[in-house]
């Protein structure tokens, strides 16, 4: 919240008010569909990124500024289950404009993309193959304070992978083992340069690595 307004403070329309808006529109025939949204959420209503879904700093930009939001996605399926998948795709688009109250930079953007397959059927009929490659969203360009730093240089790109295959085991139950990789999930923060996290990229020689792999068993029951 802004330091003006206390906990209990609000209303509308005022200046300790929060907001957010979503506008949608979309069109699906039989087998593919199109869709595009547009959102407005200001800080002071809590509605930055969900911390799993972005780096570090990305979340750190959404939770102080006003993000003015655009997403785009897209499917297509094929009429009967083979060799080629379905298809899904999206593209989301962030401008963040600081808060009164932050001392860390002037505005920022974010994207993420995704792109899916999928295959049904896939060497026994009723099983699913399935995969996804991506980037969540990560920081593309950002304005800094003066006083914070004087180089608006970010590296915040980071991939994700997940790969996995549904066995149909009944009408009820399904087993779906996943294998994922996140190539640089804290994005900008990997090597501790960030100026927004009292780094020092100019004096920082270290060339850290980490990344993530994992995998996951689900079970799912239906009735």
């Amino acid at each position: 919240f802004d330091d003006t307004c206390g906990a209990g403070t609000g209303g509308l329309a005022t200046d300790c008010a929060g907001s957010n808006g979503t506008v949608q529109i979309a069109y699906a025939p039989e087998n593919w569909g199109l869709a595009a949204a547009y959102n407005y959420t200001s800080k002071n209503n809590g509605g930055s990124l969900y911390a799993g879904n972005g780096t570090p700093l990305a979340n750190t930009f959404t939770s102080n500024g006003n993000s003015s939001s655009v997403g785009l996605s897209a499917w297509w399926s094929p009429e009967e289950a083979g060799w080629i998948p379905s298809i899904s795709t999206g593209w989301g688009y962030n401008s963040v404009t600081d808060g009164d109250d932050t001392r860390v930079f002037r505005s920022a953007t974010t994207q993420s993309w995704y792109v899916g397959l999928q295959w049904a059927d896939a060497f026994l009929k009723g099983n699913t193959l399935g995969m996804a490659v991506g980037q969540p969203t990560f920081v593309t360009n950002v304005d800094y304070r003066n006083d914070v730093s004087n180089s608006d240089f970010v590296a915040d790109g980071n991939y994700a992978w997940e790969f996995w295959y549904q066995f149909q085991v009944t009408d009820n139950i399904s087993v779906t083992p996943a294998i994922y990789y996140l190539s640089r999930p804290y994005g900008d923060l990997t090597d501790g340069g960030n100026r927004a996290f009292g780094g020092d990229r100019q004096n920082n020689s270290r060339d850290t690595q980490f990344n993530s792999f994992g995998g996951l068993l689900k079970t799912t029951f239906k009735f």
